[in-house]
C-alpha cells in the first residue's frame, strides 16, 4: 500500500521573488543563499499540498507529500529505469551539502475515483494558497492542513492505492536511499521518524501523465562512414530521406548522421514479436543499445560510458541535430515513444529500463515545495 504523510514544508516568499523563473531556475544550486537571505519560511503546521501545473495545451493536477523510504526499498514504490552512476553520486552530494530535497520524485499510479473526487472538492471550492508563474507555465497550490482532511487522503491512499511508480526522479529516489543509508549509520538515535526517512513525492494519476520520447546521440562512433552504414544495414533497413523524419510507430528509428536524415526499420520484424521477446526486451531504446551500442559500436555500460549523451524528446529533432552538429563523426538517434502501459509493465515485473528511456510530463520543478532534512 501507498504510505503517504504531509510534511512541514520550506515555502518561498513569493512576493519577494522579482524574476520567479530566474529565481527557480537556480533554486538548486542556489538555495542554500536563498535560505540564508530569507526566501524561504517553514509552515507552521504539516500539511499535504494540490499542485495544478498549467500549460499552454493542458493542465495536469496531483498531490503532494512525502513518501516512506521504506516503500521505495521494499518495492510499493517501482522503478522502471536505471540510473546513471555518476547522476547518482552527484544529487548524493547536492542533497548532502543542502541539508534538503528541493524537487519532488513524479510519481504515478491508477486512477482512484475517490481520491479524484477529494482533490476536485479542495481545487473547486477552496482557494489557492499561493501561486508561481514559471515561463509558460503557471504552478497553483492548495495547502491541506486540516487535520480529518489529511487522516482521509492518507487512508484513501493506503487503502486504494498498493503500488506507485516513479515518472521521473530515479537518481533522486536512488540518491534518497543511499542518504537514508548513510544518515542512519551516523545516527545511533535512529527512530525511524527522522525527515531522511522519507522524500518529497509528487503523486499524479495515470491520466495526468504524458510520456514522451527520450533521444540520445553518441558522441564519435570512431569508425568510417561507410563501416558504420553497412553494420547498420545487417540490422535495420535504411531510407535516407530528404527531410527532417521521425519514427511512426515502434521499431522504427529516425537518426541523424553526416548532415543527413535517415528512417530505419528493423528487418527482423518476426523476431520483435511478443510471442518471442519480454517488453523490456522489445523497446526500441533496448535494442538500439544492445544491436547498435554494445554490438556495433563497443559501448557496453550506458550507464557510464560518457560517450553516449541524451537529448530530452520535447526538445524536438532540431535539438537533437545541433548537438550532433557539434562533431564530425557524431549520430543521433530520435526514438518511438515508449508506451505508459509498457512502463507500467515493466515496473510491476521488478524490471528496469535502459538510463533515460522516456521524459515524462507534467515536468516538477525545483524550489517550490522544499522538505528539510534538518
Amino acid at each position: 500500500m501507498a504510505n503517504i504523510s504531509p510534511l512541514r514544508a520550506l515555502v518561498p516568499a513569493i512576493s519577494q521573488i522579482e524574476n520567479p523563473f530566474e529565481f527557480f531556475s537556480a533554486a538548486k544550486k542556489k538555495f542554500n543563499q536563498y535560505l540564508e537571505a530569507g526566501f524561504y519560511a517553514q509552515t507552521g503546521t504539516n500539511a499535504f499540498y494540490i499542485c495544478r501545473i498549467q500549460r499552454e495545451h493542458r493542465s495536469h493536477t496531483g498531490i503532494i507529500a512525502r513518501a516512506a523510504i521504506q516503500d521505495y526499498i521494499q518495492g510499493t514504490v517501482k522503478k522502471h529505469e536505471n540510473t546513471i552512476a555518476a547522476k547518482e553520486d552527484k544529487m548524493l552530494g547536492l542533497f548532502q551539502e543542502i541539508k534538503a530535497m528541493v524537487k519532488p520524485i513524479l510519481l504515478t499510479y491508477p486512477n482512484a475515483w475517490e481520491i479524484d473526487a477529494f482533490v476536485n472538492r479542495i481545487t473547486i471550492y477552496t482557494a489557492p494558497s499561493f501561486e508561481v508563474p514559471f515561463g509558460y507555465e503557471t504552478h497553483t497550490f492548495w495547502e491541506i492542513n486540516d487535520e480529518e482532511q489529511m487522516q482521509q487522503l492518507s487512508l484513501l491512499f493506503q487503502n486504494r492505492i498498493p503500488t506507485t511508480f516513479i515518472c521521473d526522479g530515479h537518481h533522486r529516489a536512488a540518491s534518497s536511499e543511499r542518504l537514508y543509508e548513510e544518515m542512519r549509520a551516523q545516527n545511533p538515535q535512529h527512530t525511524g521518524k527522522e525527515a531522511y526517512n522519507y522524500f518529497l513525492a509528487a503523486y499524479f494519476p495515470i491520466s495526468e501523465i504524458e510520456v514522451h520520447n527520450f533521444n540520445r546521440w553518441v558522441v564519435d562512433l570512431k569508425m568510417d562512414t561507410n563501416t558504420f552504414l553497412a553494420r547498420l544495414g545487417n540490422i535495420f533497413n535504411i531510407e535516407k530521406r530528404e527531410l527532417q523524419c521521425s519514427p511512426q510507430h515502434q521499431h522504427q528509428i529516425a537518426m541523424y548522421y553526416q548532415k543527413s536524415w535517415y528512417l530505419l526499420s528493423f528487418k527482423d520484424q518476426t523476431a520483435l514479436s511478443p510471442k518471442r521477446m519480454s517488453i523490456k526486451d522489445r523497446l526500441d531504446v533496448e535494442l538500439l543499445n544492445k544491436m547498435v551500442f554494445q554490438n556495433i559500436l563497443d559501448i557496453t555500460d550506458v550507464r557510464t560510458d560518457a560517450n553516449v549523451q541524451y537529448v530530452e524528446g520535447i526538445q524536438g529533432a532540431a535539438a537533437l541535430a545541433a548537438e550532433v552538429l557539434k562533431n564530425d563523426n557524431s549520430a543521433g538517434f530520435l526514438m518511438y515513444p515508449v508506451a505508459l502501459e509498457d512502463l507500467i509493465a515493466i515496473a510491476n515485473a521488478d524490471d528496469t529500463m535502459p538510463p533515460k528511456s522516456t521524459w515524462i510530463e507534467p515536468r516538477m520543478r525545483n524550489g517550490m515545495l522544499v522538505q528539510s532534512y534538518e
